[in-house]
């Protein structure tokens, strides 16, 4: 992702994303701490009225020495509107079509944080030893070319950082495939431990995604 790579993100977020009859979209953007960073207040606008929906950091990188990486933080549950009334924003189509906007920007190396303190299923199931890939919102992101994933915790001095899932587009053929062969073999042991794992809705989620993961990348398990 380049500087060009950042507008174009930018100006797709400001005409907006069409999605349940709302759009989601780029209500202000600011300077971020460093030149090539910008700072973005997402909002969905249904009639004439907008609701606050996340925040992003856009970050264009730097060559050769910093790769360029975007964060989806303070997102809400549901987007409340004036009226009272509320639409579901994770797990809905609302937050796919965001992570897919900033997802298809960022190219090989690329990296995406997406803030779980609000996603109890995410951060309960990386707590619980979910492997990062068949989370509630790991799945979508390994399904938008992002292999190599990490679970952090970022304290930051009176300014506390939630619990964040780290994912990362590979950088070539040769490391997606060491990456799948690694998370097919996570899985594999997840699914060994079903019996012994909690009876929780979010554990059956997590083993039925499991199963679906396992059965659609299996293959590229072997050994590098």
């Amino acid at each position: 992702m380049s500087g060009a790579d950042v507008e174009r993100l930018l100006d797709r977020l400001q005409a907006g994303l069409s999605v349940d009859g709302m759009t989601v979209r780029a209500v202000e953007v600011h300077p971020g701490r460093f030149r090539e960073e910008r700072i973005v207040k997402v909002a969905a606008r249904r009639g004439a009225h907008d609701a606050y929906v996340a925040m992003l950091m856009v970050y264009a990188g730097r060559p050769p020495l910093y790769r360029p990486w975007v964060e989806v933080y303070a997102q809400v549950p549901y987007i409340r509107w004036p009226d009272g009334s509320t639409t579901p924003f994770l797990d809905a189509p609302a937050e796919r079509v965001l992570l897919t906007a900033v997802g298809n920007v960022l190219g090989p190396g690329g990296c995406v944080y997406v803030d779980c303190e609000a996603d109890d299923e995410t951060r309960l199931g990386m707590s619980w030893g979910v492997p990062e890939p068949v989370t509630r919102v790991g799945v979508i992101l390994w399904e938008l070319g992002f292999t190599w994933f990490k679970a952090w915790y970022y304290p930051e001095g009176l300014r506390e950082g939630g619990q964040k899932l780290q994912a990362e587009k590979p950088v070539d053929a040769e490391a997606a495939r060491r990456h799948r062969a690694r998370w097919a073999r996570e899985v594999e042991r997840f699914l060994a431990r079903a019996p012994s794992l909690a009876d929780h809705s979010y554990v059956r989620r997590a083993l039925e995604r499991a199963q679906r993961w396992l059965a659609t990348y299996g293959a590229a398990q072997a050994e590098v």
